[in-house]
């Protein structure tokens, strides 16, 4: 079952530029066999009517790859690329043209044995983290017409270990400058990873973009029948942050106990207050 890590550095140094990254895993046995969908996006000259842009895109893909009911996954994806492929279009027939020249998407599925298919549009660095060694198939996946943005896929069979990163160029040169792209490469079961963004946290302050990190894992998951949601990242850190991305999570019990004992003294004061003014 594959880890990700999703790292944002001052998503709002640069409102006209916005980018997220969406994860999906199967929560059905009927959607198993589907495996998992990774997907990351950036949109520079976001006007108000683009901002959605990125989630539409993504809940369109997910919706149409997790509800086919052709046997074969590879069907699957390709349908769910011309269902994107289809929203693209009717944004431009609508006059939603903001985006062009401007969006940059990947999308990843990985399946529970780990074969991959890739399909994504220029603008975006992909990586694949193998065998000591990084390999980048950026140059493979091209494309000519927007309402063609997701018509070529890349597929090949991955490993325990291996590692993919989709990231913005800005990212993916300081991560080069800065050797953690070395380090993520070197730490063969990704547990060091806190320790190598802590490490470079004063470097990455300064940076703008996003970093998404998949880590192939053998651990078998367990199925639930529920409704499909948007699974929650292992990381989700914001620089720069008041909060340690690091520290644990707080009681949520005890810090809601503790706004009600605040309410309370605030209203205390308020009756007391009260009382003094209307005994005159």
């Amino acid at each position: 079952m594959p880890k990700f890590y999703e790292f944002f550095f001052n998503p709002k140094l640069d409102k006209n530029i916005i980018f997220d990254t969406f994860c999906f895993t199967p929560e059905t046995n009927q959607e198993k066999r589907l495996g998992w969908l990774y997907m990351a996006g950036q949109l520079k000259n976001a006007l108000l009517q683009g901002k959605n842009l990125l989630q539409n895109i993504a809940e369109v893909a997910q919706q149409e790859y997790y509800n086919c009911k052709n046997e074969n996954s590879e069907e699957c994806f390709k349908l769910s690329l011309q269902k994107v492929n289809k929203f693209l279009a009717e944004e431009i027939a609508d006059g939603n043209t903001s985006w062009l020249g401007n969006l940059s998407f990947s999308i990843i599925n990985i399946l529970p044995d780990f074969s991959t298919r890739i399909s994504k549009t220029d603008g975006l660095i992909l990586l694949v983290l193998k065998d000591k060694e990084i390999f980048s198939i950026n140059d493979n996946l091209k494309y000519n017409q927007p309402t063609k943005a997701f018509s070529n896929i890349i597929s090949g069979k991955l490993e325990k270990n291996n590692k993919i990163i989709i990231s913005n160029p800005e990212i993916i040169e300081l991560f080069q400058e800065r050797q953690i792209l070395k380090e993520i490469l070197y730490d063969e079961k990704a547990k060091k990873i806190k320790k190598i963004f802590r490490s470079e946290k004063n470097f990455l302050k300064e940076a703008f973009g996003f970093c998404l990190l998949v880590v192939l894992r053998n651990k078998k998951f367990s199925l639930k029948k529920t409704e499909l949601k948007r699974r929650k990242p292992i990381i989700r850190w914001l620089i720069p942050s008041f909060v340690d991305p690091f520290a644990k999570p707080t009681n949520p019990t005890a810090a809601k106990l503790k706004r009600i004992a605040v309410i309370l003294i605030i209203l205390a004061i308020l009756l007391l207050f009260g009382h003094f003014i209307f005994a005159k």
